[in-house]
């Protein structure tokens, strides 16, 4: 064996110790970090362990490698203490970066060097000692890798068990695909009027569906309004309103229903922070896809496969950062399922492509700017360039998710399956550009953060070229994907069947008003408002009513797009405040009537 003063010469015993002194560190490296992510990126940590394991087991061996080569070529020794401070230094760095993310980038590294040096100097000590601990920990943990591997095998049991009992589904139903691009604003789109020509292919399949104008999101961020959409009830109702939240199954979704009439239900998800299993949105998907699970995907979420990826994306190495997950990704594996089973099936997919820091894919970066950056901070005050470059990301992204929704529409007809299916395109909320002094989402509910883009597309089965200017529910998403396919819709749903714009046009004159709710975020940035209370809005055909800790804030709805004029304090103001808070709480509480303390309807939260 090589000590740390002789022999200039591996032995084969020498790299048999080198071998397991890296494999052991790559082992522990990866297992720390899936069981670090359960809190700082909120995935599932058994799930994570066998790839990120293997990952980092590989990369250390790699590692270890090139420490034998150095020794080789410079025919000096080295030593196994000075490989044990290399490799110690890779994983602590790995873990106490998990867990620290603040600007003090001298503090992280005097931390990694002092621990490092540390675990060098006891191994040094007590070698013998530690290689025995290495030699018998080291079968545990690699058992323990396997054993985890093989969880998305015994998955692909269950889910072909579950798709097995599923009644006989009727004769002639139509597939239904929802798409949902995650932060997508509707005036970012060519379609809806925007001076950019980002969305030519949405604009041609508009043409042959119903386009509606004014789509309002039941909250301005993605956990409450995949459940709105899902449940076909507010955010108030079904409670998936915050952070730790989750959809608890006291209310049915729509996957449950598709599956009573036969459907195969399946879910791909490239928002693997909230529209996830672990959110509870399995429910009523026999496959739920979200990147979470299989060896690959454990591997791009290594932190070092990921600086790899931004690093090689930087340099032009790649037209996009590895381990990112983009609408290519969901669509490929959305038709891989499609194509694993002749029943119709029910889709719901999530493109996360437009949501911050906003990395446009290859070639489309540039074509706005050629600048492009990746900071994706909120909450601060930038220059008009910064805001530019962050904007002109934006719409650069755009422009590659329309090309990839143009794409799946061309696999579905090559498929044959254009004829017989229904597609739904929207979002779950929008994007604030400092507008109203806001970045990003989460923090408001004005309308650039809860207009959103909706086009139901089925040539034949729906009219082509309507567009509807009441305004509308994403809510209304569950009732009318039913109505689409001939199921009677339930009545737990908040609001009808947004079908009955061109079915019975006569019924739509009293149209519901559009609810849209923000929880109450307390210990958030005291500049926000949802760090001092809740917000709730009213969108009717003519007003847009926001009421929260800052007082009423009322606009015209829908040409004053920028809501820069509060009409709350005018005398048109004075009447209609109190009329719609009062119709906000009548819609809250499902009462009549609602007595002054339930005006306000945001007491629940505060």
């Amino acid at each position: 064996m090589i000590s740390n003063v002789e022999s200039t010469r591996f032995t084969f015993q020498s790299i048999k110790q080198i071998v397991l002194i890296a494999a052991w560190f790559g082992l522990l490296t990866g297992i720390g970090e899936a069981v670090l992510n359960v809190d700082s990126q909120r995935r599932y940590a058994f799930e994570l362990v066998a790839g990120m394991a293997l990952f980092d087991c590989a990369l250390f061996l790699v590692v270890a490698a090139s420490y034998c080569a150095v020794h080789f070529f410079q025919k000096r020794v080295f030593g196994f203490t000075g490989l044990v401070f290399i490799l110690a230094c890779l994983a602590v760095n790995d873990w106490v970066r998990i867990l620290y993310h603040g600007p003090r980038r001298w503090l992280v590294a005097s931390i990694v060097l002092v621990l490092s040096a540390r675990v060098a100097y006891l191994f040094n000590r007590y070698t013998k000692k530690t290689l025995r601990l290495q030699r018998y920990t080291l079968p545990w943990m690699i058992a323990m890798a396997a054993i985890l591997a093989i969880i998305p095998i015994g998955r692909h049991v269950v889910e072909a068990r579950a798709e097995a009992r599923l009644p006989k589904p009727a004769a002639g139903l139509r597939n239904v695909v929802v798409i949902v691009v995650d932060t997508l604003r509707a005036d970012h789109l060519s379609l809806y009027g925007y001076d950019r020509n980002t969305s030519p292919n949405l604009a041609r399949i508009a043409e042959q569906g119903v386009t509606f104008e004014n789509a309002m999101a039941s909250s301005s961020w993605t956990l409450p309004s995949h459940a709105s959409m899902l449940t076909g009830r507010y955010p108030h109702d079904h409670g998936a309103e915050y952070k730790s939240s989750v959809l608890d199954g006291r209310l049915p979704v729509i996957g449950e229903d598709f599956q009573k009439l036969g459907y195969r239900t399946g879910a791909f998800s490239a928002n693997n922070y909230y529209f996830t299993r672990r959110q509870g949105f399995g429910e009523g998907f026999i496959h739920f896809d979200d990147y979470i699970g299989s060896l690959h995907d454990a591997f791009d979420k290594t932190r070092y496969f990921v600086r790899l990826g931004e690093f090689a994306y930087d340099q032009n190495w790649t037209r996009r950062p590895l381990g990112t997950h983009t609408a290519e990704d969901v669509n490929r594996r959305t038709l891989q399922w499609i194509d694993g089973g002749s029943r119709p099936f029910f889709v719901f997919l999530n493109y996360m492509d437009v949501h911050s820091p906003y990395i446009p894919v290859a070639p489309y970066r540039g074509s706005f700017s050629q600048r492009w950056h990746t900071d994706g901070q909120t909450g601060v005050k930038a220059t008009h360039d910064y805001a530019q470059q962050r904007l002109d990301a934006y719409d650069e992204c755009i422009q590659y998710v329309d090309v990839q929704i143009q794409r799946l529409f061309e696999e579905l007809r090559k498929r044959g399956r254009d004829k017989d299916t229904v597609v739904v395109i929207t979002s779950d909320h929008g994007e604030a550009f400092n507008e109203h002094g806001l970045w990003g989402h989460n923090n408001a509910l004005y309308r650039e953060l809860i207009h959103v883009p909706l086009i139901i597309w089925a040539p034949g089965y729906v009219p082509s070229g309507l567009r509807v200017a009441r305004p509308v529910s994403t809510t209304a998403l569950a009732p009318t994907l039913l109505s689409l396919v001939g199921a009677t819709s339930r009545a737990t749903f908040a609001t009808p069947s947004l079908s009955l714009f061109w079915t019975s046009p006569q019924q739509v004159e009293d149209w519901p008003d559009t609810l849209s709710e923000l929880a109450y975020f307390q210990g958030r940035d005291h500049t926000l408002t949802t760090s001092r209370g809740a917000q709730v809005s009213l969108t009717t055909a003519e007003w847009h009513l926001i009421i929260g800790p800052d007082g009423p804030m009322l606009y015209r709805c829908c040409e004053n797009l920028s809501e820069r004029e509060n009409l709350a304090n005018t005398a048109k103001g004075h009447e209609l405040v109190p009329k719609l808070t009062h119709e906000i709480a009548v819609m809250r509480t499902g009462a009549e009537k609602a007595d002054d303390s339930r005006k306000i309807a945001v007491s629940r939260f505060e």
